[in-house]
């Protein structure tokens, strides 16, 4: 499954509840713990010119910005464009 964000969001890969470390599936726990502000950029609306695209990584003014959500079993999270507020080089 495809997700375009519509105009003015962007789709981001967020972390993942789990991860595979040594052959053994590591739960990683809630995401209300989140500190971070740095997301991998998954999806940006064709028409909107941001400065960044797919594959880029950004930073968000707030760790709790936007909705996460589950697509074929990988977590993303959909923002505002406006919450993004650098990209990283």
């Amino acid at each position: 499954m495809t997700v375009r964000p519509i105009r003015g969001f962007v789709l981001l890969v967020d972390d993942q509840p789990e991860q595979v470390e040594g052959g053994v599936v590591v739960r990683l726990g809630s995401a209300s713990w989140r500190t971070h502000l740095d997301y991998t950029v998954a999806s940006v609306h064709e028409d909107d010119a941001p400065g960044y695209g797919a594959g880029d990584r950004i930073v968000l003014k707030d760790a709790s910005a936007g909705r996460s959500l589950f697509l074929d079993g990988v977590a993303y999270r959909l923002v505002r464009a406006s919450d993004v507020v650098g990209v990283a080089d």
